[in-house]
């Protein structure tokens, strides 16, 4: 299932409500920047382990460094290649279940 929201806000209480598998967060939200958001996931227990894949067409204003430190897993400028985005996705999502299962395991 995908899920759209139009603002940050809405992007958190849809977050906060279903719990995607993952997240694909434009840094460039109405309302609170992306990168916030992204940071209240990762503060929050019920959300700090879903991956969350940064969006920009605005690299020069978002940075790969700034996502990775905001908590973002994977980072992706516009346009985006529709044919290797879902491998992406995969591969986030696999690394991420990878980094949950050590984290119990200890």
């Amino acid at each position: 299932m995908v899920m759209l929201a139009i603002s940050a806000d809405q992007a958190i209480q849809s977050i906060n409500t279903v719990k995607p598998d993952a997240i694909l967060l434009d840094l460039r939200l109405k309302g609170i920047r992306g990168l916030a958001v992204a940071r209240q996931c990762r503060e929050d227990p019920g959300t700090r382990n879903i991956p969350i894949l940064a969006v920009t067409a605005y690299s020069n204003e978002y940075d790969e460094r700034a996502a990775a430190k905001a908590g973002c897993d994977a980072y992706i400028t516009k346009p985006i290649n529709i044919h290797t985005l879902s491998q992406q996705i995969e591969a986030v999502v696999a690394a991420k279940a990878k980094q949950v299962s050590a984290e119990t395991q200890l």
